[in-house]
């Protein structure tokens, strides 16, 4: 695709993108942003800033190589896997599974207790004895073996 009408945003964006250096741009861009170049004061601006730009990186020295320890630690990241695999690996981990594990134990242990105690009412309405809202009269206490 050949871009024919070159402006001035597109052309900032390019010498964001690609510097001042008209070998940098691309291929099918180049010619007309060299010829709006020659046209409009504002982009001769714009790419006296970006030449004064590309010589200040030009003076920085080059990064230092990624060392040994470095490159190792990039190899040891897991590559991701699916969404069902990681749930499965996060829920069944060591340090997830005894605490899963306990509360479990805690749920069946007060569920048993709280059948063992009469809780469950007939009509399975469990919430006034979670709430403490029944009315208990004193023939419903097992009173058997208490001096009266």
């Amino acid at each position: 695709m050949t871009q024919e009408k070159m402006t001035l945003v597109r052309l900032q964006e390019i010498l964001a993108a690609y510097g001042a250096k008209s070998d940098r741009w691309p291929a099918d861009e180049r010619a007309a942003a060299v010829r709006f170049l020659e046209r409009n004061r504002q982009a001769q601006k714009f790419i006296a800033e970006a030449q004064k730009l590309d010589t200040s990186l030009d003076k920085l020295p080059e990064p230092a190589p990624m060392g040994a320890a470095l490159y190792a630690r990039f190899l040891r990241i897991p590559k991701k896997t699916d969404n069902i695999t990681f749930l499965f690996q996060w829920l069944l981990s060591p340090k997830r599974l005894i605490p899963q594990a306990a509360g479990l134990v805690l749920a069946v242990f007060l569920g048993v207790m709280a059948g063992l105690n009469g809780a469950l009412e007939e009509d399975g309405d469990l919430s006034a004895y979670i709430f403490g809202t029944e009315t208990r009269t004193a023939a419903d206490w097992d009173l058997e073996g208490v001096d009266q």
